[in-house]
C-alpha cells in the first residue's frame, strides 16, 4: 500500500489487532492525504508524514488497553507523547490508554496548546490508579473535558454475583459448606473492590 493518494478522505480509522503493532506501524508512511482533519487509530502510532499530521483536528487514540506492563508490544509513553506531539493542530482529543512505566508528574514543558475538547476514558478502577496523560501533558486552551470512567469493574461484579447466587441456590442451606462460601465470596469481593 505505499504511495498510495486520496486527495479527498477527511477522516482516517486505522485498526491492528496483529500480534505485534509495530510490524504495522510503517504502512502508510507514504500516503498522501492532503484533506485528512480526522484521526482514529487502536493499537496502533502510524508512521504518517509529518504534512498529514499536522492538519489533524481530531484525535482518537485508544492503545495499551490489552497489553500488560513489560510486553513488547505496548506503547511506551514515550512514544505515544511523541505520536500526539507530532499532530501539532489537534483541537479535539479522546485519550483511551495506559501508560506503563511513566513518571507521575507533568513536565511544565509539555502542553499541548492546540487542545479545546479532551475526552479521557479510563477503562476501570485499577486503571484509574495508574498515570494517566493528565499528569504528563498540560492543556491549558481547554474549554471542554469530558471523563467517561468505565464500568467493566461493576459488570465483572454484576456477573461474579449472578454466578454465586446460582452457586449458592444449588447448595441446601444446612449444608456444612455453606458458610464457607459466603465467607470465601465476601472475602474476595473486599480484595478487589
Amino acid at each position: 500500500c505505499l504511495n498510495v493518494s486520496f486527495p479527498s478522505l477527511s477522516e482516517l480509522t486505522l485498526k491492528c489487532y496483529a500480534e505485534s503493532p509495530r510490524r504495522c506501524r510503517s504502512l502508510c508512511r507514504e500516503w498522501s492525504m492532503p484533506s485528512l482533519t480526522t484521526l482514529s487509530i487502536v493499537n496502533i502510532l502510524p508512521n504518517l508524514p509529518y504534512d498529514v499530521l499536522l492538519k489533524v483536528q481530531t484525535l482518537s487514540i485508544d492503545a495499551n488497553k490489552e497489553a500488560s506492563l513489560g510486553d513488547d508490544d505496548s506503547w511506551r509513553p514515550a512514544e505515544i507523547i511523541a505520536f500526539l506531539f507530532s499532530c501539532a493542530s489537534v483541537t479535539d482529543l479522546r485519550i483511551t490508554l495506559r501508560l506503563y512505566g511513566a513518571r507521575f508528574q507533568s513536565d511544565p514543558r509539555l502542553t499541548m496548546d492546540s487542545v479545546q475538547r479532551l475526552t479521557l476514558d479510563i477503562q476501570n478502577s485499577k486503571t484509574a490508579m495508574e498515570t494517566n496523560i493528565l499528569h504528563l501533558i498540560q492543556f491549558p486552551s481547554l474549554t471542554s473535558f469530558k471523563l467517561n470512567l468505565g464500568i467493566g469493574d461493576l459488570e465483572d461484579l454484576e456477573e461474579a454475583l449472578r454466578l454465586k447466587r446460582e452457586a449458592l441456590n444449588l447448595c441446601p442451606p444446612c449444608h456444612p459448606y455453606l458458610h464457607h462460601s459466603l465467607l470465601n465470596l465476601a472475602i474476595n469481593l473486599s480484595d478487589r473492590y
